[in-house]
């Protein structure tokens, strides 16, 4: 049986992550700059894949990063499309992308994510 939450601790090179079975609420915030980004997402998306597997209820993953390199934005990009086969099946998924009002980067990457996802994507300025 799995854990009922996964919740790591986020330092400077890597991301709070907040994922609780319970509501279906998963966040992940800060700063996503791991050496291994496999290593370090490995467990979360093995988390996610088997909640995904054993529930139909609605979930909602709510991202607020300052900044990822690019290990983290295929990682990232695994997350969602997880999200958005779940979506796909007949369930609901969506994802909420905040950003403060001046990080134009993180803005930039949130409608990205959106042009390329099949499910709702909500871009929400902080």
């Amino acid at each position: 049986m799995m854990e009922n939450t996964l919740i790591l601790k986020g330092d400077r090179q890597t991301p709070s992550i907040n994922f609780n079975y319970l509501p279906g609420q998963f966040k992940l915030s800060g700063r996503s700059l791991p050496e291994n980004s496999v290593e370090c997402y490995g467990p979360v998306i093995d988390w996610l894949q088997n909640y995904l597997f054993s529930t139909i209820d609605p979930i909602l993953l709510e991202i607020k990063l300052d900044y990822f390199n690019s290990g983290s934005l295929k990682q990232l990009y695994k997350l969602f499309l997880l999200i958005e086969n779940f979506s796909k099946s007949g369930n609901e998924g969506s994802i909420i992308w905040k950003y403060a009002k001046t990080d134009v980067l993180m803005e930039q990457k949130g409608r990205e994510f959106k042009q390329f996802l099949d499910l709702p994507f909500t871009l929400v300025e902080i």
